[in-house]
């Protein structure tokens, strides 16, 4: 078959790329295929290659396997690979007539990929036909990214440098990008960063998007890579570069966004900042902490506290002002040398802004180092805030002692489930719980019914003894003693756990 290729006059052998070749071998194989005695002409070439795409990506999203059992495919993708072909086969010869098709078919009855590579080529294919459909959408490009390892990443960037069809389709890539929300792995990220780096895309970055803006940040550092690149020979002292003017710009652009998309861009501004300690005790970092340790969030932080008592708390809701709560969540003040500092615990800011942010990744980017903390001294904040002296009078109280900071308190919310778990109770509230369905009292039985009300205290015995009620007493006497647990009071009826109840005869009158 590569000799095949190589004799081929229309394919120019010093111009072909990795992309080019797979494209050429798998276009002969089925080329081949078709031609076999017995092969249903109607079926033309593209149809077969959509369904051998189609059965590759299947595979792949069973964990990666590379052979299967004919009768085990779906009959979704025999139909989904014959649309628009007239054809007169029901399903069981549709089935025969398309994996006899196939790249490599094994004993007639297993289809078998014997190269991952061209497995990998074909879920390439997949990617790219699931891309071009009209109603391709921000789920569908999930479940694309979500089949990527880097070889089949690689094989698309080579289409995409290569075909101008290619270029179209995944272009379309970056438009269903935006409101996206979820995890990415470092290898989709990666290339779609590539991607923008590599062609001349028509469709713009949104600004106002969180993916689309760490994608500019990692384009803007040659790379999807948190430790900055520098254009210094000295390791020490970095260099101006086009990274940290987009990380300054965009952080000072978080006071016009909503709470989610400031903590995408303080988790990735945490991320940069633990890559490296030169990064995060150098001039830009104090830049960077600075636009959002403003002086707008300190004033709003001591309105919130001036006035207030000794042991009065005031607290922060997170969706009330992200950026205030994060500041109180994770950062301290803390006096070295007669001098006022603010201590950012680098560690807890990345942990609860990525808890809050709407993207992030999935398996982390490594790092060289890992900081935990940096500080950043308030006379350091005063002039890179310029603000006029008689303004700054207005916030100095808030750092002359900790009593203002210590007031402060985040107000987080717990969601719990509305429905009883019987299974997290403890063995007495279970037994308890139980038995309630063969009380005598009409309010436990109720409540044995209606686990969510309040009479459900009730059965599990928190309310037994002040209501008067007899179920406590009863479960008392039925339950077994520890000296002999297999032991069970005469009369009682193990299996409901407590003494049966016997309803008097009506019309019999009972002298005491």
């Amino acid at each position: 078959m590569l000799c095949q290729i190589a004799t081929n006059p229309e394919i120019e052998l010093h111009q072909i790329s990795k992309y080019g070749l797979f494209d050429q071998f798998v276009h002969f194989l089925l080329d081949r295929e078709v031609r076999k005695r017995g092969r249903d002409g109607r079926f033309s070439l593209p149809v077969r290659r959509r369904f051998n795409a189609s059965v590759a990506a299947w595979l792949w999203r069973q964990g990666g396997a590379s052979t299967v059992s004919i009768s085990h495919i779906p009959n979704s993708l025999f139909a989904t690979a014959a649309e628009g072909v007239q054809h007169d086969y029901d399903d069981p010869g549709l089935r025969r007539e398309l994996t006899q098709g196939c790249l490599v078919d094994k004993n007639g009855t297993t289809v078998f990929f014997n190269h991952r590579s061209l497995q990998e080529f074909l879920v390439a294919n997949a990617i790219v036909e699931i891309s071009s459909v009209p109603s391709f959408q921000s789920s569908n490009l999930l479940d694309c990214l979500r089949l990527l390892n880097a070889e089949i990443a690689n094989f698309l960037l080579g289409g995409y440098c290569e075909s101008d069809v290619l270029r179209t389709v995944l272009d379309r890539w970056f438009t269903a990008l935006i409101g996206l929300e979820g995890q990415l792995s470092v290898v989709a990220l990666r290339l779609l960063t590539q991607l923008r780096m590599e062609g001349a895309s028509k469709t713009r970055l949104s600004p106002d998007d969180p993916w689309h803006r760490w994608i500019s940040f990692f384009m803007s550092n040659g790379g999807v890579s948190y430790d900055l690149k520098s254009d210094s020979h000295n390791p020490h002292e970095l260099a101006k570069s086009n990274a940290q003017r987009f990380l300054s710009d965009y952080v000072s652009d978080i006071a016009r966004y909503d709470s989610p998309r400031q903590a995408a861009a303080l988790t990735l501004l945490a991320s940069v900042l633990r890559a490296k300690r030169d990064q995060a005790e150098s001039q830009y970092a104090t830049v960077w902490l600075a636009n959002w340790l403003s002086f707008d969030l300190f004033e709003k932080a001591f309105a919130k506290t001036k006035g207030k008592g000794k042991y009065a708390l005031v607290y922060v809701q997170r969706d009330e002002d992200f950026a205030l709560w994060l500041f109180v969540k994770c950062c301290r003040l803390e006096r070295v040398n007669n001098e006022m500092n603010v201590v950012i615990d680098l560690k807890l800011m990345k942990e609860f802004a990525s808890s809050h942010s709407p993207i992030g990744i999935i398996e982390d980017i490594a790092v060289e180092t890992d900081v935990s903390e940096t500080m950043l001294p308030v006379q350091v904040l005063y002039r890179i805030w310029g603000t006029p002296e008689r303004k700054l009078e207005t916030v100095r109280p808030f750092f002359f002692k900790t009593d203002h900071m210590e007031k402060l308190k985040t107000l987080d919310t717990i969601v719990r489930s509305s429905s009883l778990s019987v299974a997290s109770l403890p063995w007495k509230s279970r037994r308890w719980l139980q038995s309630a369905k063969y009380c005598r009292c009409p309010r436990a039985r109720r409540a044995f019914r209606r686990r969510n009300c309040f009479s459900n205290r009730h059965a599990l015995g928190i309310l037994g003894q002040s209501s008067g009620c007899e179920h406590n007493t009863q479960l008392k006497s039925a339950r077994p003693t520890p000296a002999s647990p297999k032991r069970w009071p005469m009369g009682v009826n193990r299996h409901a756990n407590l003494t049966p109840y016997r309803r008097p005869m009506l019309g019999l009158t009972h002298s005491r």
